[in-house]
């Protein structure tokens, strides 16, 4: 996938999302996902809020995120 944002090339709610369900997880090892996390903490929380609400995008979510990644970043199950 080469593309900036979890659903294409601009964000929206679903980065909103991924951000929220991943801020906070240990991605030393992970140096691109450490960079998108960075840069999507960049945006203000006005801009974060125009690219739609964040509850709905984790539904739209789930499809697009491999079933594997949960290990890659300490989980074992997909929450």
């Amino acid at each position: 996938m080469f593309q900036s944002y979890v659903a294409g090339f601009v964000p929206t709610a679903a980065d909103a999302a991924a951000y929220a369900a991943y801020k906070d997880a240990d991605v030393s090892k992970l140096p691109n996902v450490a960079r998108w996390l960075t840069h999507i903490a960049s945006f203000t929380p006005t801009e974060q809020a125009a690219w739609g609400g964040a509850a709905g995008a984790a539904a739209s979510l789930s499809p697009t995120v491999p079933t594997d990644c949960g290990p890659v970043l300490g989980r074992t199950t997909r929450d």
